[in-house]
């Protein structure tokens, strides 16, 4: 599907916040440490994604061409 979910979990329930489409092939998602950004690698697509997430959706904010992407590491100072 090139997509990626999210949920909400309150206990023991689980609620989906929805569904968003990625790119071909989503092979790795990172949560930035300390942000509200999310990294995505899309393999077949050969890029990698900068999503926001805010008010429990992403927003797509940029892309960046990288052949054979296939993770993302955050890497700090």
């Amino acid at each position: 599907a090139n997509t990626v979910a999210a949920f909400a979990l309150e206990g023991e329930k689980l609620t989906r916040l929805g569904e968003w489409g990625t790119g071909n092939w989503p092979r790795h998602l990172l949560k930035v440490p300390g942000t509200n950004l999310v990294m995505n690698a899309c393999n077949k697509q050969g890029v990698l994604n900068l999503f926001a997430w805010e008010d429990n959706r992403l927003e797509k904010r940029d892309a960046i061409p990288l052949a054979g992407a296939s993770c993302a590491l955050a890497l700090f100072r």
